[in-house]
């Protein structure tokens, strides 16, 4: 009776040790059966990577907000940052159009207005309005898909906050 427990224990850790080593081969399956000419081809060399001009906790949350633009277009982007929650989206001005970083001016981080937890989900809602444009965005937590996203009107303008209220 022993001896089949001890071969069995033998036989177990083998077929576990079979299957684990398998998984650590270190050939690259997906680069060799690409052929030279079907390399993907660089287009740009020198692009500038986006430049980090704010980090601040949002009052009222435990998200950061890390605020940078880009040094070509000055196009300004926010990326929150929750635990194990993020988003990044482009700014964007009352009317539209993309926010731009003058250089000259301290960019405020969003201001948290609004939490809730929706029950029949379980997800959490943060919206934000950036205190500057009054755009308001969304963020919604424990999803999949850990985005920020502007909210909009009806007609399909961008939501501006109404301070006065």
């Amino acid at each position: 009776m022993t001896k089949r427990k001890n071969l069995l224990v033998v036989t177990i850790t083998l077929i576990l040790m079979s299957i684990t080593l398998v998984g650590c081969a270190e050939t690259d399956h997906e680069s060799k059966d690409i052929k030279d000419d079907e390399k993907e081809e660089i287009v740009y060399e020198e692009v500038s990577p986006l430049i980090l001009i704010k980090k601040e906790k949002i009052e009222g949350s435990s998200s950061k907000q890390y605020i940078f633009y880009d040094p070509e277009t000055l196009i300004l982007y926010s990326h929150l940052t929750d635990i194990n929650h993020y988003g990044m989206l482009e700014m964007h001005n009352s009317d539209g159009t993309p926010r731009l970083y003058d250089e000259k001016s301290d960019v405020k981080t969003l201001v948290l207005i609004a939490k809730l937890k929706i029950e029949e989900t379980g997800y959490k809602e943060y919206v934000y309005y950036d205190p500057e444009t009054l755009v308001m965005y969304v963020h919604y937590t424990d999803m999949s898909d850990k985005n920020i996203a502007e909210m909009h009107n009806s007609d399909g303008t961008l939501r501006t906050y109404n301070t006065k209220k």
